[in-house]
């Protein structure tokens, strides 16, 4: 696979790898309020979401009218009629078979070299836009994950995210229209057996560039939490500490693609150490499952 060169000039760019119903966009609002730093979403649907289909940003407005994504779009110079072919090149990338496509050689290096071009443009469009120094992309997937941690390995931080088996289970079974779609129990537990497992295998490759959290850890010691990450990362969170501790909210950013939470402008965070009850016999069984699963992958 072709890497391409360190670029010390881009932002630093930390990012959430995860099962959906992760956590990963709480995270990421929290991250986004430490200094000089941006939550930029899930970039990898940025193109799908924002360039073509023009949903609406966080901020209320549609992309093309946000002022930062506009901005954005001008600077990487995207053109309307290139946006298709590139958004299909980075699903192969990017999504759950892209990891494979990428261990075995099933991506050229044209291919890539287009892919880690068109993502370094978009991350140093942001940083142009904003100043920031770090961006947070949300996007969850382990290929895109490798995908950019080995493209310019010196920028980019990986924090990968696991839920407990009994809260996946449980958040799964929440309506969620529009987003991450509702899933049967045995449905979950195939999710769960297969991205995990690919969790994994990014993070063997990644080595020194990724970080474990749990997101029951999060909950039950943000403070603590987030202690870590500046550590890993070299961010500095104060500001998201001191609004943990004085229970103030968080501004949502300029987010086109995530939880669903990201509509409210502004989310409070508390915290809290019960895990959610499972009242199905069926659930319980299959969460036990998922977690002897866990225990293999040690998660």
């Amino acid at each position: 696979m072709n890497s391409a060169p360190d670029q010390p000039n881009l932002p630093v760019l930390i990012y959430i790898m995860g099962t959906a119903r992760s956590g990963s966009t709480i995270l990421e609002i929290l991250l986004a309020s430490g200094k000089d730093a941006i939550g930029a979403g899930e970039l990898s649907e940025l193109i799908r979401d924002g360039f073509i289909e023009d949903r609406r940003c966080s901020c209320g407005e549609l992309t093309s009218k946000c002022e930062l994504w506009r901005g954005v779009k001008e600077r990487v110079g995207l053109a309307d009629y290139e946006l298709e072919n590139l958004n299909r090149q980075h699903r192969r990338i990017d999504w759950h078979l892209g990891l494979a496509r990428q261990m075995l050689g099933g991506i050229n290096r044209h291919e890539m070299a287009v892919y880690n071009d068109t993502n370094q443009r978009i991350i140093g469009a942001i940083g142009e836009m904003t100043g920031c120094d770090f961006v947070i992309d949300s996007s969850k997937y382990a290929g895109r994950a490798l995908a950019l941690g080995q493209a310019c390995p010196l920028r980019v931080y990986v924090i990968c995210l696991t839920r407990s088996p009994a809260g996946l289970m449980a958040a799964f079974q929440k309506p969620n229209r529009g987003e991450q779609l509702p899933k049967s129990p045995l449905k979950t537990l195939f999710y769960y057996l297969v991205v995990s497992s690919l969790l994994r295998l990014a993070g063997r490759q990644l080595r020194n560039q990724i970080m474990y959290l749990r997101y029951e850890e999060l909950l039950k010691d943000p403070i603590g939490a987030l202690t870590r990450i500046e550590k890993f990362c070299g961010m500095e969170l104060t500001v998201a500490k001191k609004n943990i501790a004085r229970q103030l909210p968080f501004d949502v950013g300029h987010i086109v693609t995530g939880n669903r939470i990201r509509k409210m402008g502004q989310v409070s965070f508390a915290a809290e150490s019960s895990d959610p009850s499972l009242t199905s016999t069926s659930q319980r069984a299959i969460a036990s499952l998922m977690g002897a699963w866990k225990s293999i992958l040690r998660f």
